[in-house]
Formats: structure tokens, sequence, C-alpha cells
């Protein structure tokens, strides 16, 4: 944390080789953007699960967890994004949750998927034919049966969307 910038973010870059966790979560809260960027991008090789964790409660203040938490879903750190989901599902100011819960574990999907099913979003439904596309042929497949007709304008248009990658 001593130096200028560039030395700082030179000694970060260092962790892409030593992989020291508790170092990425001191550059976190860097006067310096570039390093605090450097240090997010640290994280899903870097830190352990509770050191992810944390960092991602870093992440929700300053409002990128959203990128962390898709970082930590390509690198398969499900355990530190479960944790992330229970934090985020018993808060009341988080109105995009429902995007956060196709990227967790399928117990933590199962677990929250009610929730998340309330206040639906597109990239909720994207990432969930994404991730968990068994997950939304029930889902679609509960609204087909609910209605004794024609299934309703959005169930259409999430099977027109979304059926061939289904199949």
């Amino acid at each position: 944390s001593t130096g200028d910038v560039y030395a700082r973010r030179l000694a970060l870059m260092a962790n892409y080789t030593l992989r020291d966790g508790r170092r990425v979560l001191d550059a976190l809260d860097d006067a310096s953007r570039r390093v605090r960027s450097l240090a997010f991008t640290l994280v899903p090789l870097c830190c352990d699960d509770a050191q992810a964790v944390e960092a991602l409660q870093v992440a929700f203040a300053l409002r990128r967890d959203r990128t962390l938490v898709a970082r930590l879903r390509v690198h398969g750190r499900l355990t530190a994004i479960d944790h992330h989901l229970d934090w985020l599902a018993v808060r009341t100011d988080v109105a995009d949750f429902a995007d956060f819960v196709p990227l967790g574990s399928p117990a933590a999907l199962q677990r929250h998927l009610a929730q998340a099913l309330a206040r639906p979003s597109a990239v909720f439904w994207k990432r969930l034919a994404r991730y968990a596309p068994a997950e939304m042929g029930k889902v679609l497949a509960e609204r087909l049966r609910a209605v004794p007709n024609e299934p309703d304008p959005v169930a259409r248009q999430l099977l027109q969307r979304y059926l061939l990658r289904l199949a």
C-alpha cells in the first residue's frame, strides 16, 4: 500500500504468481481505480472462499458485485457465490437479486428460485436458460399447466425465445 500507483499495481500483479488473497483484499480499497480494478480481477484467482465472500461484500458496496459474481462463476467458485446469494436474499435493498440466482449452485438455485421468480428480469431468464436449462424447463412447464387454454403472453415469449436452447 506504499509507493506510487505504478509500484502498487506492479506489486499487485505479482499475485498472478503469488496468489496472496490477503494482499488482494487489501488492494480493494486502494486510492487508485486501476489498482482496485486489478484487485477485483484477481479475487477469483487468489482468494479462498471466505476471502471471496468478503470481496463480494466490498463489491456490493461499490456496485461491482455483478461483475465479480460473473467472474467467480467462470472460475467455478460456486461456494462463494452461494454465500453471497444467502447474504443478498435477506436484504431488502437489492432490486436485481434475481439476476444473481442462476449463477449459484443447484442447491442455491432451489433455495432462492421462488424469491427470484417473484421479480424476474430478462437477465434472470437468459442466465437461467444458460446455466440451469432443466430448471427453466420445469418453471415453464408449471406456467403452462397453470393456464387451461392458451399460455399467457410472458410464457409464450419465453418459449419462443428459449425453447431451442431448452430442447
